[in-house]
């Protein structure tokens, strides 16, 4: 692009913290000798500062556009130590008075490549920007990239939920169960507890429960109620499978493994029934054909609760788990209990057939 006459481009050397600022170099700078002269005292106060390498990178720039006979100036502008709002409305200012008393009619940038972001839709709203030049110290380089990088992975998962979920939220929920049981009697099981949230969280995440449970908290109000019950009442099931085995010292006799089984069942059904509900009702509103297969869901549930219902029952009267099979082999619950789960079978395959094809 070929200048007009008076016009020139404008090679802007930006410290958006104003370093040099803390040097007693009071900006804006214009002119090749204005701005290396500033450079020096900064170079005298901060020898390894890295905006020595911006100016001097700009005053270079503007030589070689020179030589090529393109009119040009360089100018040094500085922000605010805070880097923010104050720095953009002061870099603002100072660029405005720079390019009226320049006369450009563009602008190149040269500045830390981590500045890039912060200073060209200012430069932008002043000028057209027709080049960057990003200034990295050469043995720096890797460090710089690696800082940039780190910035904005934290950036991520501070302000994106799909990653402050893990990185934030699942750390925040194991320390807290860790300092909420350490502060009652029951400390010593804080450990144990928190990573037994870590280990579910783990468990649901790793075969792909948390999606679903994901698209059913998304899905209605009736599944959203639904997951609140089931979740409330899985965890007092946890806890009644805790408190149940303790009771009987973890006894693997016929007697304790029948009573665990009354114990706990009830709290099992009442946990999973709420999702099948949920699910029913949906299909239900929407006439689903699909219906059935809740319907379905909900007898295999209580055919399976009936049936160790009774195994329990048996367990408690022999005591005694060979005599237990015995009974079992004499009375024909297990003949009754495949019957009834085989013609769930073929009523659900019967059904499905008639869903497809029709």
């Amino acid at each position: 692009m070929e200048t007009l006459k008076n016009d020139k481009i404008l090679v802007l050397a930006v410290d958006i913290d104003d370093d040099v600022g803390s040097a007693g170099v009071k900006t804006p700078i214009i002119g090749k000798e204005n701005v290396l002269s500033a450079a020096q005292k900064f170079a005298l106060n901060k020898p390894t500062d890295p905006d020595l390498n911006v100016i001097f990178t700009a005053v270079k720039i503007a030589d070689e556009l020179r030589k090529e006979g393109k009119g040009a100036e360089v100018a040094l502008v500085s922000g605010h130590p805070d880097a923010g709002v104050r720095a953009g409305l002061r870099l603002r200012e100072q660029i405005s008075g720079v390019a009226r008393s320049v006369g450009a009619f563009g602008a190149v940038v040269v500045a830390d490549s981590s500045e890039d972001e912060k200073v060209l839709p200012i430069v932008e709203s002043i000028l057209p920007v027709l080049a960057v030049e990003r200034v990295i110290v050469e043995q720096m380089r890797s460090v710089e990239e690696t800082y940039v990088l780190l910035g904005r992975y934290l950036r991520k998962i501070l302000e994106e939920r799909r990653f402050s979920r893990i990185f934030l939220g699942l750390p925040g929920a194991i320390i807290l169960t860790y300092v909420l049981l350490s502060v009652t009697p029951y400390g010593n099981y804080a450990w144990p507890a928190a990573t037994t949230v870590l280990g579910l969280y783990l468990v649901l995440k790793g075969f792909g429960f948390m999606d679903e449970i994901s698209k059913w908290w998304r899905a209605s109000p009736i599944t959203r109620f639904a997951l609140v019950l089931s979740t409330v009442s899985f965890i007092i099931t946890v806890f009644m499978t805790y408190v149940t085995l303790t009771t009987y010292n973890y006894s693997l006799d016929a007697a304790s493994i029948a009573i665990y089984l009354r114990t706990l069942m009830p709290y099992v059904v009442i946990t999973v029934s709420p999702i099948i509900a949920a699910r029913f009702s949906i299909r239900l509103l929407k006439r689903s054909p699909r219906v059935w297969r809740d319907i379905i869901s909900f007898a295999s549930l209580f055919v399976l609760y009936y049936f160790l219902d009774k195994i329990a029952a048996l367990m408690l009267e022999t005591q005694n788990l060979r005599q237990v099979i015995e009974v079992l082999n004499r009375s024909g619950l297990l003949n009754v209990f495949a019957l009834y789960i085989g013609s769930l079978m073929v009523v659900a395959v019967a059904l499905y057939a008639l869903e497809k094809y029709t």
